[in-house]
């Protein structure tokens, strides 16, 4: 299946989630609690960027290719917003995946390197809710730079946002009760 023909066939599905890798849908799993708090965090903490960029969670897609759509759990989309039925993010700036032991593996491999295919991603954030961690990759040029955070600030230029990585744990019981 290609990403044109996933698009078409994942608006129809209202059941479940779903993402195209290399041509095979796949289903995503269902999530825990603690995925769910720490998405809902990380849009919150995101509310904060400025027009013309919007945060989104679950459902807009990312093309990574003819044959691979990315679904991540919340992305900052700076390009045109005007289409409200639009299921694309026409210029994903930031990134965020919460990882899952079901996930993490592609998370932090097939869709490090599919993300960062998409010029317009700046921001590549994978999210670990269990170790209160947050690996950032950032595009610099020709490289991408990462640095790894529990606490402080958080910048994200552009859209030019500074956050406190802190926020993305608000709420949230100690580390030991999560695991």
């Amino acid at each position: 299946m290609t990403s044109d023909e996933f698009l078409v066939w994942a608006e129809g599905q209202s059941d479940a989630t779903f993402e195209l890798h290399d041509g095979v849908v796949v289903a995503m799993a269902g999530e825990r609690r603690l995925h769910g708090a720490v998405k809902r965090n990380v849009l919150l903490t995101l509310a904060g960027v400025k027009a013309p960029c919007a945060p989104y969670v679950d459902g807009i897609a990312i093309k990574v290719s003819d044959l691979t759509t990315y679904i991540p759990d919340v992305v900052v989309d700076c390009g045109d917003q005007s289409d409200m039925r639009e299921m694309i993010a026409a210029e994903p700036v930031i990134v965020v995946e919460v990882l899952s032991d079901s996930t993490s593996k592609v998370d932090t491999g097939a869709k490090l390197e599919g993300y960062f295919s998409v010029p317009a991603v700046r921001h590549y954030l994978l999210v670990d809710g269990a170790d209160r961690r947050v690996v950032h990759h950032r595009r610099e040029g020709n490289r991408i730079e990462t640095q790894i955070l529990h606490s402080g600030d958080l910048t994200l230029d552009p859209p030019d946002l500074t956050l406190d990585v802190s926020d993305f744990w608000q709420g949230l019981p100690e580390t030991g009760s999560v695991a």
